[in-house]
């Protein structure tokens, strides 16, 4: 066998301590977005916080989450008065600015279906139907042809 086929063994527990690691690193980070989440609305306005989630803060910057554009519109008109707000606690006193993100929004059902509209049949295709249904020798099928001939013509009456 050449050297070149060998091909080394890794064990699949070998890269655990560094996934654990990094999960542990991830679960940190959530929580202490959760925690600037909760300490933001308990400084400012709660119709103004409530609506909104920290997703990230970095080199000053506090990034929110807003679900709607109403919403996003006043964080930004109230911007100022709540960075001043947020600086007074401890854990925003490095706080610069504002980072405002529009949430996309999640499509969960169905797109709603305009209501059918009722076809009408032409005078031609009507006459059609009628001329086909006075050929047919099968008796059902003529009688089926002259109703779907005159079933736009019995709803105009009413």
């Amino acid at each position: 066998m050449s050297a070149s086929l060998i091909v080394p063994l890794v064990h699949p527990l070998k890269n655990l301590s560094h996934d654990a690691s990094v999960l542990g690193s991830l679960i940190a980070q959530a929580e202490s977005y959760l925690a600037m989440t909760e300490n933001l609305r308990r400084l400012i306005d709660p119709r103004l916080s409530a609506q909104v989630s920290v997703v990230a803060c970095s080199e000053g910057v506090l990034s929110l989450l807003c679900p709607s554009s109403t919403c996003l519109s006043q964080w930004r008109y109230a911007q100022r008065s709540c960075i001043a707000k947020l600086r007074q606690d401890p854990a925003f006193s490095g706080l610069t600015r504002l980072r405002l993100i529009l949430a996309q929004p999640v499509h969960t059902s169905a797109p709603a279906k305009a209501p059918a509209v009722p076809r009408q049949l032409s005078p031609a295709t009507r006459e059609l139907l009628r001329k086909a249904a006075q050929c047919m020798e099968d008796r059902e099928l003529s009688l089926a042809l002259l109703a779907l001939a005159s079933h736009d013509t019995d709803q105009e009456k009413r």
